[in-house]
């Protein structure tokens, strides 16, 4: 899983980087996660993304095999492209401030991340998030504050998202647009 100095690292080096097209990667990112939260690597065939995945962690990290079974592996791929997403997203909202009313209209759905909604927004899963926290609870990254998901959920866009049962406590969610708050 990726930690937050790691993210906020890999963020500042593709928001700084002129030859990264943020906008392609942002919808080359979205599209994984929407086709890995419909489990289609999981699922797929045999010798898919995820078992090849687990088989080469398996012989770089020997001792660590039941920390690596294809359901890890797959879960922190998903997991971690979310919380690029949510960084990109972020990254969007302050960008947005230093722009005219005009571009920041334009600008608006650049670098938006909604976890229920794909990126061209047609298709819409209000359950979506719950399932990617229940499926992260299968991690190590699972404490006592609950998944570090939830840790970066800052600015996020949960408009229309169920959010029933999750244990928001450890989120920080300032700017975040919650159920009902639109």
């Amino acid at each position: 899983m990726l930690t937050p100095e790691i993210v906020e690292y890999v963020t500042a080096l593709l928001t700084k980087h002129k030859d990264v097209c943020l906008d392609l990667l942002h919808k080359r990112l979205y599209d994984f996660y929407w086709r890995w939260g419909d489990g289609e690597f999981i699922d797929g065939p045999p010798e898919n993304l995820p078992q090849r995945k687990m088989r080469e962690l398996r012989n770089q990290f020997y001792g660590r095999e039941d920390q690596l079974g294809q359901r890890q592996v797959d879960a922190y791929a998903g997991l971690n492209i979310m919380l690029l997403l949510l960084e990109l997203h972020r990254h969007g909202f302050y960008q947005r401030l230093f722009l005219s009313q005009d571009e920041a209209v334009e600008a608006a759905n650049l670098l938006a991340f909604h976890p229920c909604h794909t990126w061209s927004l047609n298709q819409f899963d209000k359950f979506r998030l719950m399932r990617v926290v229940a499926y992260s609870n299968l991690l190590d990254s699972y404490i006592s504050e609950g998944p570090l998901i939830i840790r970066f959920l800052d600015m996020a866009d949960l408009s229309e998202a169920r959010l029933d049962g999750m244990n928001l406590a450890s989120a920080k969610l300032n700017y975040s647009a919650l159920p009902g708050s639109g």
